[in-house]
Parts: C-alpha cells; structure tokens; sequence
C-alpha cells in the first residue's frame, strides 16, 4: 500500500502517514501507531481485562524477547472468542501492563547459580581475611569479549526493571579487550585478537 493510501485508509493527512511508517521501519516494536481519536470516552469496550494484563506480564516475563505479535498469538490461544489489533495489544501493554521496551542486558546462565555465588563469597572472605584494602592497595583486573549472541537486542520488562536475558556465554572468542584500573584511575588497558594471541602464544613456545 502507498503512503497516499496508507493516510486515506487511517484518516490521516499525508504527512502524519509517513512520519508513523518512518518511526514505525526504525523500530516496529518500540512504535506501534494507533490513532489518538481511538481514546475518547465513546471509544468500544476494550476486550482486554484483568486477566489479560496477568496473562501478559506474565509471558513477557518468561520471554523478554517476544514480539507484540507473538502477544497478540499468544493471547487467541489462551482465550477463546478474542480478535484483537496489533496495535491495540501495544497500547494495552504500556498503560494497563506498565511494560516498556528496551536494550537487553545480558546475564551468563552460570553466573547466579548456587555453587558460583558460594564460590565468590569463598573468595571475598579469603582476600579479606589477607588484608585487602578495595581503595589502597588493589588493582583490578578484568576482560570483555564482544557479544556472540547475536539476536534481538531488545525485551519488554515492567517499567523501571532491566531487560536480563540469560545466555549460554556471554563473551566472543575472536576479540577480547583487557583493563587493569585502580582506586587512583585506569593503569592500563589493551585489545587482543584471537590471531594475535596465537602468535604470541607460538612465540613463547620456540622461546621455551
């Protein structure tokens, strides 16, 4: 449909058209047009209750990277004798569910398992008990690997609560950046690639 016709068919003037389908191929989940004439009081009954809401909040909830259209799917096969729009669903998600979208912040699976977060508070108690002082006497080490998981990049969640999303790994292996910082500023910071590591891992080997 063209943009002339796409504006007669919502009753909307031309330039309106295009500004939704603009922001709409920027990002379909982030905006979903629904005209604002739709809120007057004389609007019909939303067909969406309580138990949507609930039904809702709680799919998003077990899967942050669902779409809106997976929302509206899940909703016909949850409750019978319900047609609903698109856009509707959206609107129903942001003002009744108070869910938004958002960039996911990912978490390893690994990382709050039982065993790792005895693990850590082994570790805190040990370098304590050796007198560690964070802000004397520590340099802090650490490396981040670029992303492999590449997927959707962004999840609904209730307002104000991160989008966390569990992955199997969350670092790459061909690229690795290491920092060394300190209480007093960074000390020193470096970029490895996979290549680079080999050869200087080779090197040392005719070395030895």
């Amino acid at each position: 449909m063209k943009n002339k016709e796409a504006a007669a068919a919502a009753n909307v003037n031309l330039h309106t058209a295009r500004k939704w389908k603009q922001r709409y191929q920027q990002s379909p989940e982030e905006y979903v047009p629904y005209k604002l004439t739709n809120l007057v009081p004389s609007r019909p009954v939303s067909q969406l209750d309580d138990r949507h809401k609930d039904h809702l909040v709680k799919f998003f909830d077990e899967n942050k990277r669902a779409t809106i259209d997976d929302a509206v799917k899940g909703l016909t096969q949850s409750f019978e004798n319900i047609e609903i729009k698109k856009s509707r669903v959206a609107e129903f998600m942001k003002n009744e569910c108070n869910l938004s979208i958002k960039t996911i912040s990912r978490h390893p699976t690994a990382r709050n398992i039982p065993t790792v977060i005895e693990k850590r508070a082994v570790w805190v108690e040990e370098w304590l008990a050796k007198g560690m002082l964070y802000l004397q006497n520590c340099v802090f080490l650490d490396g981040s690997g670029f992303d492999i998981n590449m997927t959707r990049e962004r999840a609904w969640s209730a307002r104000g609560e991160p989008a966390i999303v569990e992955t199997p790994s969350g670092r790459a292996t061909s690229h690795t950046v290491l920092g060394a910082i300190s209480s007093v500023g960074v000390v020193n910071v470096s970029h490895e690639r996979a290549w680079e590591c080999e050869e200087k891992k080779s090197g040392w080997s005719n070395q030895a």
